[in-house]
């Protein structure tokens, strides 16, 4: 893609799409923190989708497994991993009809409730997340350690107060993000 002149910024060389300068003239510094935060959480998204397409893994999918390692003497329920995940019982029920059908994850009765089930990791599984996740860790690893140390620290900190704002406007919205025994 050529830039124009006119839209050449220092940031050319991080982001082929300025999507903060389309909306230069009415932006304000929230819409602007807004903005560079999500074409950032953008671009780490096809980072990450990256590196795990040689497992054939969406992030979600591999932060299930991952959750599902954790609990894998007892194992979780779907709705309990949907909510701890931020997507819809429907998607959950996707998202685990995909992981079993590679047998990565099977259901089992839940011993507490007979009308429940539980998801639960396989070996497979198992050796799945831990390869995915060696090779995401690896990965993100190169791209931050090109940051000075100083830098990376201010920019964590700053990172867990934003989201640590954005969870309070959400105080009592249905994603919990628990893994609490409650169904």
């Amino acid at each position: 893609m050529t830039i124009p002149a006119a839209y050449k910024t220092r940031a050319d060389n991080r982001d082929e799409f300025r999507l903060l300068e389309v909306f230069a003239e009415s932006a304000t510094p929230a819409s602007r923190l807004v903005l560079s935060t999500l074409r950032s959480a953008a671009l780490l998204d096809r980072i990450v989708a990256r590196s795990l397409a040689p497992f054939q893994l969406h992030h979600v999918q591999l932060n299930a497994l991952m959750l599902l390692k954790n609990h894998r003497e007892r194992g979780i329920r779907p709705s309990v991993l949907g909510d701890f995940l931020c997507v819809s019982r429907p998607n959950v029920t996707k998202l685990l009809t995909r992981l079993k059908a590679r047998a990565l994850v099977e259901e089992r009765p839940d011993p507490g409730d007979g009308r429940a089930v539980l998801a639960v990791i396989t070996p497979a599984g198992e050796q799945v997340a831990d390869d995915a996740w060696v090779k995401l860790s690896v990965d993100l690893a190169e791209i931050v350690e090109r940051m000075p140390d100083d830098t990376r620290a201010a920019l964590g900190a700053l990172l867990d107060e934003f989201r640590d704002g954005l969870a309070g406007a959400l105080q009592g919205a249905s994603c919990a993000g628990s893994l609490g025994e409650a169904d």
